[in-house]
């Protein structure tokens, strides 16, 4: 699945430079750069991991965040944010759907 633009994704969800979507992307920076970290420090090429599906994956995992409700967060949705998970997947499989891309083990990663 190399090639996938997860900030492309990212944006086209959250298209206006807001202080969401900049601590969205901060904060999946941050889960995608700990998650390369750890990956680096596995016996990885015994495990087969897909190091683009980590990071990828890492970028798009709280894609739902802004459709749940979290005011401390800047999340001003109207979904409870425990559901942000399976929020962010049905955006993922929809986008993927209209996009002809298949996103289903990143719609499991959120």
């Amino acid at each position: 699945m190399s090639g996938l633009d997860a900030l492309a994704i990212i944006k086209y969800f959250y298209p206006e430079d807001t202080p969401l979507r900049r601590m969205l992307i901060l904060h999946s920076t941050q889960v995608r750069d700990k998650a390369v970290a750890i990956f680096n420090a596995m016996p990885n090429q015994a495990l087969h991991i897909d190091i683009n599906v980590v990071m990828t994956g890492a970028m798009l995992h709280d894609i739902g965040i802004g459709r749940c409700k979290a005011p401390e967060i800047l999340c001003l949705g109207t979904q409870d944010y425990i559901a942000h998970g399976v929020v962010g997947a049905d955006m993922l499989r929809k986008y993927a759907a209209e996009n002809g891309l298949d996103l289903e083990c990143y719609a499991r990663i959120c």
